[in-house]
C-alpha cells in the first residue's frame, strides 16, 4: 500500500476474506438501520452522529466528521465525533475555501474517488502547503471520502489517524455512498419538506435528491423496480378558468391527497401547475394510477379527469431532470379520456418529440424554401 493516493469510492466484496466481506456486510447493515431510523423519527442528525461514533471506535480514530458545501461554496465542519481526550476543530473549521482541500483531492473528488494519507511526512513534497494545515492540527494520517447529490460534489466524510489504514478504506468507501441518503434526510428537515404552499408536499429540491438517492439504491441493488410517475389534470386550465382559482388550488390539494393516500409515502411534488410526480414501486405502479384516476374521476365536486406517465428508473440513469422529463413525455401520450389515460415511456416517444419540436421551428424555413406549402404548415 502506497504511503497516499486516490482510492475508488465504489466498494467491491470480491477481494475480501469470509471474515472481512461478513465485517462490512454489518457496516452496510448499520447504515441501513440508521437511515430507516431518520425516516421513522424525523431526526437524522442523530442517526449521522451515532454512525461516526460507530466508524471512529471501530476504527479507533482519533475523530471522524463530514464536511459539506454551504450556499457560499464553502466547506463547514457540520458533524464531528471525537475519542475521549480529542479536542473538537468543528468551530475552527467553518468557511473553508474549497481550494485548502488541495490540488491532489481536488482530482479524486473530481474523478469520484477519495483519497488518504497514511504517513504525513512522506506526503509533503506533493503538496507543502496542504502539509502546513494538517501539522498545524498535527494529523499524521487521514481519509477523505467525497458524496455526491445526483451528479454534483457536495462534501465528503473522513477520519483523522485511524489505527488500520487497511480497514479504514473500504468503511469509508461504504460511509460515503450510504451517508449521502442521511444528509439529504437531513437536508429535507432542516429546509423544511412542506414546500409548497397549495398542497403542503416536499419541495421539489428535496424530491429530486430523493430520487437521485433511489438511482444509487438501483445501481447498486438491480433488482429493485422502482417508477417515476408523472400526473396531471385533463385540461387544467378550462377548469381554472370555468371555476375560478379557487377551486383549481381545491382541485389540486385533492389530488395530492388522493395520490399521497396511493403511494403511501412522502416522496411526492407539485412540480409546478397541476404537474404532480410519484415515486412508486412498479408491482404496485398500475393499480396505484387507476385508483388515482378512479377516485378523481368519481368525485362530483370537481368532474375532472387525470392523465399519467410512467417511466421505469434504472441504473443507467444519470439525470434526475431526465427521468422527469420522460415520465411526463410519457404522460403527454396518454389521450386522457376514461379508458387511455396513462402509458409507460417508450423511447419513440422521446425521437417524435423531438422530431415534431424540429419540424415546429424550421417551419417558416420549410415554406419559404418550396418544401411544403403554407396550408400544410397551417395544419401542423
Amino acid at each position: 500500500m502506497e504511503k497516499y493516493g486516490a482510492f475508488k469510492r465504489n466498494f467491491d466484496f470480491s477481494g475480501l476474506s469470509p471474515l472481512e466481506a461478513q465485517k462490512m456486510l454489518g457496516y452496510v447493515e448499520l447504515m441501513n438501520q440508521c437511515m430507516d431510523r431518520a425516516m421513522q423519527n424525523g431526526d437524522p442528525s442523530d442517526e449521522i452522529m451515532i454512525f461516526l461514533s460507530e466508524i471512529g471506535e471501530e476504527l479507533r480514530a482519533a475523530r471522524a466528521y463530514i464536511f459539506q458545501l454551504n450556499e457560499k461554496q464553502l466547506y463547514d465542519n457540520t458533524y464531528e465525533w471525537c475519542a475521549p481526550g480529542v479536542a473538537s476543530e468543528r468551530a475552527t473549521l467553518q468557511d473553508m475555501p474549497r481550494g485548502d482541500l488541495g490540488s491532489p483531492f481536488a482530482r479524486a473528488f473530481r474523478e469520484n474517488s477519495g483519497y488518504y494519507i497514511s504517513d504525513m511526512a512522506a506526503f509533503k513534497e506533493t503538496d507543502p502547503m496542504l502539509y502546513e494545515v494538517f501539522s498545524r492540527q498535527e494529523l499524521r494520517s487521514l481519509v477523505l471520502c467525497p458524496f455526491y447529490f445526483e451528479t454534483d460534489l457536495v462534501g465528503f466524510v473522513g477520519v483523522d489517524e485511524p489505527k488500520d489504514m487497511s480497514l479504514a478504506l473500504p468503511v469509508m468507501q461504504i460511509a460515503s455512498s450510504h451517508m449521502s441518503g442521511l444528509l439529504q434526510r437531513s437536508f429535507y428537515v432542516e429546509k423544511g419538506a412542506s414546500a409548497d404552499s397549495v398542497t403542503n408536499l416536499c419541495s421539489v429540491t428535496a424530491f429530486r435528491h430523493h430520487v437521485a438517492y433511489e438511482l444509487a439504491e438501483i445501481k447498486a441493488n438491480p433488482g429493485l423496480k422502482l417508477d417515476l410517475v408523472h400526473f396531471d389534470i385533463s385540461n387544467f386550465k378550462f377548469f381554472n378558468k370555468e371555476h375560478g382559482l379557487k377551486a383549481g388550488d381545491e382541485l389540486l390539494k385533492r389530488l395530492a391527497q388522493v395520490i399521497s393516500q396511493e403511494v403511501g409515502s412522502p416522496w411526492l411534488v407539485r412540480s409546478v401547475a397541476d404537474h404532480f410526480y410519484a415515486l412508486i414501486p412498479d408491482s404496485k405502479v398500475d393499480q396505484a394510477i387507476r385508483n388515482v384516476h378512479d377516485a378523481i374521476i368519481g368525485d362530483e365536486a370537481f368532474g375532472a379527469s387525470i392523465r399519467a406517465g410512467i417511466y421505469p428508473l434504472s441504473a443507467s440513469d444519470q439525470q434526475v431532470s431526465f427521468a422527469m422529463d420522460r415520465a411526463r413525455i410519457a404522460a403527454n401520450n396518454a389521450v386522457g379520456n376514461y379508458r387511455n389515460y396513462y402509458c409507460r415511456y417508450e423511447e419513440k416517444m422521446e425521437a417524435d418529440l423531438t422530431l415534431a419540436n424540429y419540424l415546429l421551428s424550421h417551419i417558416d424555413e420549410a415554406v419559404a424554401k418550396g418544401w411544403m406549402t403554407s396550408a400544410a404548415a397551417f395544419r401542423l
